[in-house]
């Protein structure tokens, strides 16, 4: 059986207390009851941790500041952890509130 593993970068959540990096983990571990043992936090910025990481992922889902400078940072860094054909997925496009994230993604797809 294939063995999948999820890495996730967070920045400093909720003020740097540790209290939304804590509440983002109780969270995701519930949704993955049965498969947990193969998520991996790894408590940094985005632009510190993500290019340590090898090329062995088939998605990066991108979720955090969504600024245009921001995002376009965030999907370089992550484009880097991908297998070739891997998948680069952005939340919050064409929400009508976070300009940065449709902007960058149209410029990608356009």
């Amino acid at each position: 059986r294939a063995r999948a593993e999820v890495q996730a970068a967070l920045d400093g959540c909720s003020g740097g207390d540790g209290a939304g990096f804590s509440l983002f983990g109780t969270r995701v571990g519930k949704a993955l009851r049965g498969v947990a043992d193969k998520v991996r936090f790894i408590r940094g910025e985005a632009g510190a941790v993500l290019p340590d990481l090898p090329p062995v992922y088939d998605l990066a889902f991108i979720d955090a500041s969504h600024d245009y400078d921001s995002v376009k940072a965030d999907a370089a860094n992550c484009s880097r952890c991908l297998k070739p054909g891997g998948v680069l997925a952005f939340h919050d496009y064409a929400s009508g509130r976070d300009e940065g994230v449709t902007r960058l993604v149209d410029e990608l797809i356009g």
